[in-house]
């Protein structure tokens, strides 16, 4: 007998075209028909055979509906019992090798049940799972313990063979392996079915990224260090896998999502891959947290803009799809060309007109294509402008109201006079405050980026003053400061002129019932779906100071492990963000002007890392591949039972032992111990009556059996003998460590004990 299940996943052969297309999965077979009839009244006793119906079912299949010449392999029941092995064989000469055509190989026959013994109610699913894992290496393999002299079964007679080596699987041209699988239950049903293999080709995704996200997790940090150096050891031996499709499995057809360790690499190659496992399963991996708490946040002008990523346009079909019907509704206002941008020279990018345009189609994009890849925020921030996309993503402002927003705002600040803006950094805003006093009307502050770090707009002149006065007046602090790449002063007098007209060109608004918090840096705190969907809203949005610091201070309020992710052609808040809220604080980039995708995937795989779980099917919808073998999963292994060593305490007496339960107490061999305790025999514990634990009956025989053999002169083996035992009192465990002695009393015909 054996014990074990196997376990087989179905589909019915007509979706499979279907499924396959759809998630991918590994065809291991195909189960062409089956078969199962029942002979249970027909013989005595039941456990017996019948010939006749095996025949009967082989029949039903193999006379018209399989060629039985097209069968090359027959997994037999194989029991090994007198009965059962010459009934099967006969059946099988019978009504298929008979049957079959001269031109083709002999009939081979085998059984698992050499390997793992019978496993009852599993047996079926264990010769199914041979076979094709037979077809899937191309071998026959042998069946073990069988010897043609001791069989009774006549193969020459019955036109079988039975495999006694590992020969290879010929594929035939127009079936390729083709195997029968015979199952026959205790009261007297008999199964039978017909498997073929099937060739999957490795699908060509419709586009190719540039980059591949691999992932690794798992429950300890011992069993991902294993799982990083088995992985990059089995890079090396199997010459199969691709990239794209070691990336897909890891991320699809791996758990993760119960997985406290993780690990995520962003690689061009498997070679470099190899590399990054090898030094990363050196080092003791850290623990994520509870799952992070996202907060998006959208920057402002001012930011250095290129041309729309290629990559990202060619690759992601979200991304792309978003741009252009942006772009649609742009040019439903003014004829707006954002797809390509590359027509643009530097200059026109810093036209209002283009660039917040641009800023903001880039920024939904990029936020929309995170969001399908199920990386979703709690809440989002944006500064200044940036707050129209935020509340666009938030679901406040449909796409076209947000679309029409920036549109009226940057074609009338484009119309203002020209101005500048100062980005003024590592000194406190309220001594900047005071230092602006003089300028009153002139110069303002726009924008509160952090405690130390605000942004100062007015005249080209005025600014300019202003910034050489403190960098006089704060050189000796290390002070920052940096001219905004912008045509206009925004936040300052020179916007008031524009706000009447903007109020009444960008009404009417539709107001919509909000996904998300939007924390709007106009107050600090969280607006209300009213607020967006008033001119007024946002005309105040455009003239007054952008109150960034407070905004980012309620955004990270009573949010466990929150981690921001900045929406930007690259990194412009991170530093004003960790400013307010402390050097710890994570905030993590979306994009880098040429790294978009590294820029991408490394956020991606630093969420993963942190305990964030994307959707990962969303994430590789069209570049789907046939799932790999690796990674395999290396578990810890520990000992949960600290098992004394017998053998070890029976060396320090100076006698040895054979048994692992027992052990000589002198050198006669006529007395035994053994060690009863919670470390060595946990399990004796746990056989209780009445929540008393006592030695079990099973436990003497095996002590009587044990001590017997082992002073047992010539050695007799245990089939020859015969035991009687009677239980005068029952042994109670009351310590945790107790030995119990076992003395022998040598007869001539038997030993007591």
């Amino acid at each position: 007998r054996g014990e074990g299940c196997g376990v087989v996943f179905l589909k019915p052969l007509k979706k499979v075209g279907l499924l396959a297309k759809e998630d991918y999965s590994k065809i291991w077979g195909v189960i062409n028909i089956s078969a199962v009839n029942q002979n249970g009244r027909s013989t005595t006793p039941i456990t017996r055979p019948s010939q006749i119906e095996q025949e009967k079912l082989l029949r039903s299949i193999y006379e018209s509906r399989v060629d039985p010449s097209v069968v090359q392999y027959v997994e037999a029941h194989g029991t090994g019992t007198a009965a059962g092995d010459p009934t099967e064989a006969e059946s099988l000469g019978s009504v298929i090798s008979k049957n079959r055509s001269s031109r083709v190989s002999i009939l081979k026959i085998g059984s698992v049940k050499g390997n793992i013994g019978h496993t009852e109610s599993a047996a079926g699913a264990a010769g199914l799972i041979k076979v094709l894992l037979m077809m899937h290496h191309g071998k026959i393999v042998p069946s073990l313990h069988y010897s043609k002299e001791m069989s009774s079964i006549d193969t020459e007679k019955l036109n079988l063979a039975v495999a006694t080596a590992v020969e290879p699987w010929e594929e035939s041209r127009e079936y390729g392996r083709v195997a029968g699988i015979n199952c026959f239950g205790f009261g007297g049903t008999n199964a039978h079915v017909v498997v073929r293999q099937v060739k999957q080709p490795e699908p060509l995704p419709a586009f190719k990224k540039p980059l591949e996200l691999v992932l690794l997790s798992a429950a300890s940090p011992k069993s991902l260090q294993m799982t990083m150096a088995d992985t990059a050891e089995q890079l090396s031996t199997r010459n199969s896998v691709t990239l794209p499709s070691l990336a897909y499995t890891s991320a699809c057809r791996r758990s993760h999502a119960n997985y406290r360790y993780r690990k995520a690499f962003v690689t061009n190659s498997l070679q470099h891959l190899q590399q990054e496992l090898k030094s990363a399963a050196s080092t003791e991996p850290a623990m994520s947290k509870v799952e992070p708490q996202l907060v998006f946040v959208f920057c402002g002008n001012g930011v250095t803009l290129k041309e729309f990523s290629e990559v990202l346009l060619s690759s992601e079909p979200v991304f792309r799809d978003k741009c252009k019907e942006i772009e649609d509704l742009f040019q439903q206002h003014a004829a707006i060309s954002l797809l390509p941008a590359r027509n643009h020279s530097p200059k026109d990018l810093l036209n209002p007109e283009l660039s917040q345009p641009l800023l903001f189609a880039l920024q939904v994009a990029v936020a929309s294509l995170l969001k399908h890849w199920g990386i979703k925020p709690g809440a989002v921030v944006g500064h200044s402008v940036g707050e129209v996309a935020a509340a666009h993503i938030a679901g406040y402002l449909s796409l076209a109201d947000a679309v029409k927003v920036i549109y009226h705002r940057s074609r009338l600040q484009a119309k203002t006079a020209s101005g500048r803006m100062l980005v003024v950094g590592n000194i406190p805003v309220e001594e900047i405050a005071e230092r602006l006093h003089p300028y009153s009307g002139k110069v303002c502050i726009a924008a509160f980026n952090s405690p130390v770090s605000c942004t100062l707009s007015g005249s080209v002149e005025a600014v300019e003053a202003v910034q050489r006065e403190l960098a006089e007046a704060f050189r000796q602090r290390n002070i920052f400061l940096h001219v905004l790449n912008v045509s206009a002063a925004y936040h300052s007098p020179s916007m008031d002129l524009i706000l009447g007209e903007l109020e009444e060109q960008i009404e009417p608004l539709e107001k919509q019932k909000g996904e998300m918090e939007v924390i709007s840096t106009l107050t600090g705190v969280a607006a209300s779906e009213n607020d967006f969907a008033q001119g007024k809203f946002w005309a105040r949005h455009t003239r007054e100071p952008v109150a960034f610091t407070r905004a980012i201070q309620t955004a990270a309020r009573g949010r466990e492990n929150v981690v921001f992710v900045e929406i930007s052609p690259h990194r412009a808040l991170q530093r004003s963000i960790k400013e307010t809220l402390g050097k710890g604080t994570k905030v993590l980039s979306s994009l880098q002007t040429d790294a978009e995708y590294q820029t991408l995937f490394t956020l991606v795989g630093n969420l993963f890392e942190l305990g964030f779980n994307p959707n990962w099917q969303h994430f590789y919808n069209g570049y789907q591949s046939v799932p790999v073998a690796i990674p395999r999963y290396q578990f810890d292994r520990q000992k949960l039972m600290c098992c004394l060593d017998i053998h070890q305490q029976a060396n320090q007496r100076g006698v040895s032992a054979s048994h692992p339960l027992i052990y000589g107490m002198n050198s006669d061999n006529v007395e035994f111990g053994c060690l009863v305790s919670q470390g060595t025999t946990p399990y004796l514990y746990e056989h209780k009556n009445n929540g008393v634990a006592l030695v079990p009956g099973a436990f003497y025989v095996e002590l009587g059996l044990a001590s017997v053999l082992s002073s047992s002169e010539p050695k007799v083996p245990l089939s020859t003998c015969q035991l009687s035992i009677s239980f005068s009192a029952p042994c109670v465990l009351t310590q945790n460590s107790q030995v119990l002695s076992i003395r022998l009393s040598p007869q001539k015909a038997m030993t007591t004990f």
